[in-house]
């Protein structure tokens, strides 16, 4: 048995009845929606849309140079996190920027908005001795960390202020980075 149920047939507004081959005695949702569409849109006058120019590919060294950009910048930003994923953090990097098909002005929107964010990275902090003005106060040192997950699988890196992880027993390990920068942000 293969079919809609007689209380389900009943609640149709219209049958359709589709020649097929004997051998296949039923469609598949999908395979009946494509098939109707099909025919539906043969009887209509349906507009065509606009063909719209594309940009070209970007080149391939173009390409090789956002992906070194970033990379470069990633690595100031301390991003790659813990050390030992980083090639395998490349790769997934490396296959989400190609498989886009850039075009030159992609690229260049890109490169642009990744030297924004390492001119903001590589932003000297005031000297330690220097005091804040009064209208900004002094920004928390954080201080990060890599902890598991609760599968114990792959670390996290958490970061959290100084004071809050001096109140924390047993929390300050070797694996601590210092940074300097703004809690929540």
């Amino acid at each position: 048995r293969s079919g809609l149920e007689t209380d389900d047939v009943a609640l149709a507004h219209a049958i359709v009845t589709v020649p097929i081959n004997p051998e296949f005695g039923s469609l598949n949702l999908a395979q009946a929606v494509i098939l109707l569409a099909y025919e539906w849109s043969k009887g209509q006058a349906l507009a065509q849309p606009p063909e719209v120019p594309l940009d070209p590919p970007a080149p391939h060294g173009e390409l090789e140079g956002l992906i070194d950009h970033l990379t470069r910048d990633l690595d100031a930003a301390g991003y790659f996190f813990p050390p030992d994923r980083r090639t395998m953090t490349l790769r997934t990097l490396r296959t989400a920027l190609t498989k886009t098909g850039w075009s030159h002005n992609d690229i260049r929107m890109m490169r642009g908005v990744i030297t924004a964010l390492g001119r903001k990275l590589r932003t000297p902090e005031p000297a330690a001795d220097t005091k804040p003005a009064a209208s900004k106060p002094a920004k928390p040192k954080l201080v990060c960390r890599s902890e598991e997950n609760a599968r114990g699988r792959i670390p996290k890196r958490v970061c959290k202020a100084q004071e809050d992880w001096n109140a924390q027993p047993g929390n300050m390990t070797d694996d601590l980075q210092t940074k300097s920068g703004s809690v929540g942000g």
